[in-house]
């Protein structure tokens, strides 16, 4: 019971504003980023992509997720080259934890997406990264974050990858 008690405690202070947080219209809730992904080789493919993420901030300091993402798996083993494309769809969380006093936020984010369509590579993606806002309004941003990529395609197998990302966010 304890435990119950505890954890909802924990969420309930999640949803209450912090003092002096200035108020914000329905639209400027809402933020679109856009970012270019790359990794490093893992089993020999080298993933690079581009993600898009719709974001609704329904209490303070967290936002709900959308998230849309383009990849394409660069393949290269015995002087064989070939890529594996997909497509994912998911949502997710983030946590804004710091802010600056000129809009600039850093913020956990925890996302899973699925492959949809007909694509090359199908798979399950789970995703936790730190994205840095450098400052209010459009603006550029910088992403680190680890993702565990389940593949349900024959011949390619699940994948840790640590991952880097620039973007811009509104």
């Amino acid at each position: 019971m304890k435990k119950k008690l505890l954890t909802l405690a924990a969420l309930a202070t999640l949803a209450v504003p912090m003092h002096g947080q200035e108020s914000q219209t329905t639209l400027g809730k809402f933020s679109l980023e856009i970012n270019m992904t790359g990794s490093y080789a893992y089993h020999n493919i080298k993933e690079i992509g581009i993600n898009e993420n719709l974001g609704y901030e329904f209490v303070p300091n967290l936002q709900a997720l959308a998230h849309y993402e383009s990849t394409i798996g660069l393949y290269d083993d015995d002087n064989v080259k070939t890529h594996f494309s997909s497509n994912a769809l998911g949502g997710g969380l983030a946590y804004k934890f710091m802010k600056s006093t000129d809009g600039g936020s850093v913020d956990a984010r925890f996302i899973v997406a699925q492959t949809i369509g007909g694509c090359d590579w199908k798979k399950t993606v789970y995703d936790a990264g730190i994205q840095w806002k450098m400052r209010g309004g459009l603006s550029p941003t910088i992403s680190l974050g680890f993702r565990h990529e389940n593949s349900h395609t024959t011949g390619i197998p699940n994948m840790n990858i640590v991952y880097g990302s620039l973007g811009i966010r509104l």
